[in-house]
């Protein structure tokens, strides 16, 4: 339902596709505001270009402040091809840990996404799979998988922007 604004309100908030998101409301909101705000969300236009990032671990939770900005110090956001086919992560100021970048079926609700895949390019990382879906223009919403011998298992969420 490409262009349709979708609300679903939770405990008194309402989430909805097409709102102006940022990086800041995205990493303040609960697991269950996420999910929903991701389901509602198409896959958009694809970034081809550098990014902020934020990592949110325990959403709605005390420990998701502290932990996003432990976070950052750490992971920055990822840089994308011109073309959008490859991304590199911005690890410690440095890009690293090379992906590559592609439409494919979403593992929260077999939805189309942006796929992000480390198994042919990372050594590191080849172990992890993350999908983007747009929220807003130019912010992202991110899940990342790791991918185990009894099949995907969601770690985290994040976002990105390219503003």
């Amino acid at each position: 339902m490409k262009g349709l604004l979708m609300a679903l309100t939770m405990a008194g908030t309402t989430v909805m596709a097409g709102q102006n998101y940022t990086l800041e409301k995205l990493a303040h909101m609960d697991q269950t505001e996420l999910n929903t705000l991701y389901a509602q969300s198409s896959t958009g236009i694809a970034p081809t270009t550098d990014t902020r990032g934020k990592a949110v671990f325990f959403p709605g939770s005390f420990l998701a402040t502290p932990t996003t900005v432990l976070a950052s110090l750490i992971w920055q956001g990822k840089t994308f091809s011109s073309d959008g086919t490859v991304l590199m992560n911005k690890v410690f100021g440095f890009h690293a840990i090379k992906a590559k970048v592609y439409r494919g079926t979403s593992l929260f609700d077999g939805r189309e996404a942006t796929i992000v895949d480390y198994s042919e390019t990372s050594l590191v990382a080849g172990w992890v799979r993350d999908e983007i879906r747009e929220v807003s223009p130019g912010v992202y919403l991110g899940r990342a998988y790791a991918r185990t011998f009894l099949g995907p298992y969601f770690l985290l969420n994040f976002a990105l922007s390219t503003h």
